[in-house]
């Protein structure tokens, strides 16, 4: 492997002619921003037309060249790795395993799926983790119980690959695709998962490493006493740019805790007039109608309690079929005092059916609804729970009305929901069928699956173009504005096994 510190496009340009040549960059924003350069600058380019294939972004570089030598093997599907960590999650409340990173207290037994996520991003790190940790047991030091914990996870999760003939990229030691390319990898510091692949590049000769120049330019600093005012300033600037007649194309801002900041500062470029796209998703259950898994999810944990009741059918981002008999029921509700549902005895006794009038339309509307939403909440499986949402589509949804502008979001916003069900369908019957286990619950699974994904809109805004920090990062625009800027929030290089607290980090590490 080989190393170098010059500037991306110089390094472009001396190899781009090369028709082997393969131009590894962070993100995809970073790599059309660099095609775009090469083909608006032939003169310093040197070339006027040029193979796109040569231009990849990291994650699909890990796809198409790290592989298994064995066409046999599978990479592991993310969704099966998070199965696999509710199985040994499972398996830890009977049999108690863990020592330290999951308590095995019978208390905590209902809470401990909780851990799903973390431990299922942890798992391709764990290699590189065995490999420092065999070190330090090599020079006569002692583990303590989170060594062991996580010594045991490694092992458990090596064997579930091997059993069901999947591989995670990161624990291959020599897999590299042989081919005839020249790979340039740009700014490795700033990937996160580099260092677990690291080792596997090392031994290639054909692969170079473009790093950040330890002389580099710094931008200017300035420190604001607020946020708004920094906000202020900020659009200000770009206003200025704008009557200046400067490409906005051109100027990206980059924003740590984009979420939080994007509505004040959508309302500043607004009311200056700059014109502003922003280049960041939108959350499936936030402000639309992508959160009614989660209000049917309420409505069956809080045995129909009036709140979650009134917040499900009175979602106003949902084209019901009758929004009146929903007002109707909710009404009743309020006038009856359907708080919640209480014990009796060893039972529990729903306070709407005993409240409501036998053989009124709101009771046979309850029913209705109550018998749908316990379809979600007991459904076993993936295809069992796309059976409940075809079933309350039918019964409450009016189609026709996802043509109405009001509802145009919803519709986008729930086709992409149903699409990431039916691929957990397909992974399941594919995957998860071959494994013994069964899901804890299908509908939480999904549930936390969806509250993670965002929807972008395919907008053709021309305007400044506002990511989140990091996605533009060594992308090819003129300016560059980075807001927010603590010191904890804008550190560049990703710190090796951050799973691992500081001391611990120091320690296998060294």
């Amino acid at each position: 492997m080989n190393f170098s510190e010059d500037k991306i496009s110089e390094v472009i340009s001396a190899n781009i002619k090369n028709v082997d040549s393969l131009f590894v960059f962070p993100t995809d924003v970073v790599q059309t921003s660099w095609i775009n350069w090469a083909i608006k600058n032939p003169d310093e380019s040197g070339v006027r037309a040029f193979n796109l294939d040569q231009f990849t972004a990291w994650d699909k570089f890990k796809s198409d060249y790290l592989k298994a030598s064995d066409e046999n093997l599978i990479c592991i599907p993310p969704v099966v790795r998070k199965v696999f960590v509710q199985k040994i999650l499972s398996e830890n409340n009977e049999m108690h395993f863990f020592k330290r990173i999951v308590s095995s207290a019978s208390e905590f037994k209902d809470n401990v799926f909780s851990f799903t996520d973390w431990i299922a991003k942890i798992l391709p790190s764990l290699k590189l983790w065995n490999e420092h940790f065999e070190k330090y047991c090599a020079a006569g030091k002692i583990p303590d119980d989170e060594d062991d914990d996580y010594k045991k996870l490694f092992e458990l999760y090596k064997e579930f690959l091997k059993q069901n003939n999947f591989y995670e990229p990161s624990y291959l030691d020599s897999n590299f695709k042989k081919n005839e390319k020249q790979i340039f990898i740009f700014y490795p510091e700033i990937l996160e998962d580099f260092a677990e692949f690291q080792n596997i590049l090392c031994a290639e000769e054909n692969v170079t490493l473009v790093c950040i120049p330890k002389n580099a330019q710094s931008g200017r600093c300035v420190f604001y006493n607020d946020a708004r005012k920094e906000i202020r300033m900020l659009v200000l600037r770009l206003r200025q740019l704008h009557l200046e007649k400067i490409d906005l194309r051109t100027v990206a801002v980059n924003v740590p805790c984009l979420e939080n900041i994007r509505p004040y500062l959508e309302r500043e470029l607004s009311i200056y007039s700059v014109p502003f796209t922003v280049r960041a998703g939108v959350p499936y259950t936030k402000n639309c109608g992508g959160d009614i898994f989660q209000k049917i999810k309420d409505c069956a944990s809080s045995g129909f309690s009036y709140d979650s009741v009134r917040s499900f059918l009175l979602d106003g981002y949902i084209p019901w079929k009758n929004f009146d008999l929903n007002e109707r029921l909710v009404r009743a509700g309020n006038e009856k005092r359907c708080v919640c549902s209480y014990e009796e005895g060893e039972s529990i006794k729903d306070i709407w059916l005993s409240s409501l009038d036998d053989e009124s339309a709101e009771k046979e509307f309850y029913l209705k609804i109550k018998d749908t939403v316990l379809q979600f909440e007991n459904a076993s499986s993936f295809q069992k729970l796309k059976f409940a949402w075809d079933n309350f589509k039918s019964k409450f949804i009016d189609e026709k009305k996802f043509s109405e502008e009001r509802y145009t979001t919803t519709d986008k916003i729930l086709g992409r929901i149903i699409t990431d069900l039916n691929n957990l369908v397909s992974i399941e019957r594919d995957y998860l069928s071959k494994i013994n286990y069964k899901l804890n619950s299908a509908f939480d699974f999904f549930i936390n699956e969806i509250n993670q994904k965002t929807y972008t809109p395919n907008e053709k805004k021309y305007g400044v173009n506002i990511f989140p920090y990091r996605l533009s990062v060594c992308a090819d625009f003129e300016y560059q504005f980075v807001i927010n800027a603590t010191q904890r929030d804008v550190s560049v290089p990703f710190r090796k096994l951050g799973f691992i607290n500081d001391v611990e980090n120091v320690r296998c590490l060294n």
